[in-house]
C-alpha cells in the first residue's frame, strides 16, 4: 500500500547524475589531450612562462579593443619571463612545440616584436629550415639565409634582413637543402649564435617541432635555453612528455611552456588582464613647470 514512487524517482535522479559524473571522470582520464594549467606541471615537469589568447579567425577585432589590449599584455608577460630567465644577459632562445600546428612561429615572430617594440635589438631566426615561413609574414626574401650562412656560401650581413621595426632583424630560413639538419648540428650555428649575442640584446630562433627530428634539440644546445609551446585542447600529452625526455641529456635550459590559443574562461580566467588600464599618450600639459 505504500507509494514508492518518490523513492524510485530520487533513486534514478541520484544514480544519473552518478553516471553522468563517472562518465566525466572517465572521459577526462582518457582524453589525450592537454586541456588544464595543472597538466603541464604535474605530466610535463614544466613552469607556465605565459599565456596567449585565442585570437578570432578573422584576426583581432578593433571594435574590440580589449582583445588587442589582452594580446599585447600576454606577449610583455611572456617577454618579462624570458628575460628573467637569461640572468640579466643578453636573451637567446630557442621557440619550439612537441607537433605540428602549435604556434610556435606566431609566438616567435610576436615575442621577437615585443622585445623589439621595447627598445632592445632583436634578432629572429628562421630555424625551421624545412617548411620555414617567416620571410612571408615580414615580407622579406627567404634566400640566402640560415642553410646558406652555414653551409658557408655567404657572408653573416648578406642574411640579415631588417624589418619595418627598426630594432628588429630576420634571418630567414634560407635555400631548402636535403642536408639542413646536418648543417644544424655543425659548429657554425653556436659561432653565429655567439656573434649574434654581441651585436643584439634578444636573439630567437624559431625552430621546427620536436617531433619532425633533431633539429629543434640541436638549436636548443645552440641557444642554451628553450620555450615549448602547447596548444590548448591540441597537444597530445604523452607526445609532449616523450619528446621532452631527450632534454634530460642535454645542456638545455627550459624556460617553461607557454599556454597558446586559451580562453579567459574557467580556470584561465586567472591569466586575464584588467581592461580599462590601457596605456594611451595624453596631450602635453601647458600647465607644468619643466626642469632646465
Amino acid at each position: 500500500t505504500k507509494n514508492t514512487a518518490p523513492g524510485l524517482m530520487l533513486m534514478a535522479i541520484v544514480g544519473g547524475i552518478g553516471a553522468a559524473i563517472g562518465l566525466a571522470i572517465l572521459l577526462d582520464k582518457v582524453d589525450g589531450k592537454l586541456r588544464y594549467a595543472q597538466q603541464i606541471g604535474d605530466e610535463l615537469g614544466l613552469p607556465i612562462a605565459g599565456t596567449i589568447p585565442r585570437l578570432p579567425k578573422g584576426g583581432v577585432d578593433h571594435k574590440r579593443p580589449e582583445q588587442a589590449f589582452q594580446l599585447v599584455e600576454s606577449f610583455r608577460s611572456l617577454r618579462m619571463t624570458v628575460m628573467s630567465a637569461s640572468g640579466g644577459e643578453s636573451v637567446s632562445v630557442a621557440i619550439s612545440s612537441p607537433s605540428p600546428a602549435e604556434g610556435k612561429s606566431l609566438i616567435s615572430a610576436n615575442l621577437a616584436m615585443s622585445f623589439a617594440e621595447a627598445g632592445l635589438r632583436t634578432v629572429l631566426v628562421d630555424g625551421d629550415t624545412r617548411r620555414g615561413a617567416l620571410h612571408k609574414v615580414f615580407g622579406v626574401r627567404d634566400a640566402p639565409g640560415l642553410t646558406d650562412y652555414l653551409a658557408g656560401s655567404v657572408a653573416l650581413g648578406d642574411v640579415l634582413r631588417p624589418t619595418a621595426q627598426d630594432t628588429l632583424q630576420l634571418i630567414p630560413c634560407g635555400t631548402r637543402k636535403r642536408r639542413s639538419p646536418e648543417l644544424l648540428i655543425s659548429a657554425r650555428l653556436p659561432a653565429l649564435v655567439a656573434e649574434l649575442r654581441t651585436t643584439h640584446d634578444v636573439v630567437i630562433f624559431d625552430t621546427p617541432p620536436l617531433a619532425a627530428g633533431i633539429d629543434a634539440y640541436s638549436i636548443g644546445v645552440a641557444t642554451g635555453s628553450l620555450l615549448l609551446v602547447v596548444r590548448v585542447g591540441r597537444t597530445a600529452r604523452r607526445m609532449a612528455v616523450e619528446k621532452l625526455r631527450m632534454f634530460d641529456r642535454l645542456p638545455v635550459e627550459l624556460i617553461g611552456a607557454v599556454l597558446n590559443g586559451i580562453t579567459y574562461q574557467g580556470e584561465y580566467a586567472y591569466y586575464s588582464y584588467v581592461p580599462g588600464y590601457e596605456a594611451v599618450d595624453e596631450p602635453e600639459r601647458k600647465d607644468l613647470v619643466k626642469v632646465t
